[in-house]
């Protein structure tokens, strides 16, 4: 609930967030949950999900701490790329060494979820990332 809420409040889609969060990293300042970043791994690909930082929380590392963690996450079960679809923070995860694709190079794993089938508009900003091992 308090994750829906946070990913309400920067306009991400909650309607196809899995039931168990295992796979997602949430930072806490106490009791109050400041930011999210979660991978869905898909095969040997995962579709980064979820990246969000309450509005107090900016501007501290915190978003960079998450996606990392995240990537961590996504190396650690083997997976050899991740993907992302974006409105808005295509540059910031160009930091990262996201680079554009076009939408339909998204394997049929990924392009089959529904932020890509769907809940993104057409006009968002696919990206891809090769992760390795060590």
């Amino acid at each position: 609930e308090v994750l829906e809420h946070l990913l309400s409040a920067n306009r991400l889609p909650i309607s196809d967030l899995p039931h168990d969060l295992g796979m997602f990293t949430l930072a806490f300042d106490g009791e109050a949950l400041a930011g999210s970043a979660g991978v869905q791994v898909l095969g040997s690909c995962a579709l980064l999900r979820s990246v969000a930082v309450y509005d107090a929380y900016r501007s501290h590392g915190l978003g960079r701490q998450l996606v990392e963690a995240a990537l961590t996450t996504a190396r650690d079960v083997g997976v050899r790329e991740v993907w992302l679809i974006t409105e808005s923070a295509d540059r910031y995860f160009e930091t990262f060494g996201f680079e554009r694709v076009p939408r339909d190079a998204a394997p049929p794993d990924i392009a089959e979820t529904p932020q890509f089938a769907g809940l993104c508009p057409g006009s968002a900003v696919v990206m891809k990332l090769l992760v390795t091992n060590g």
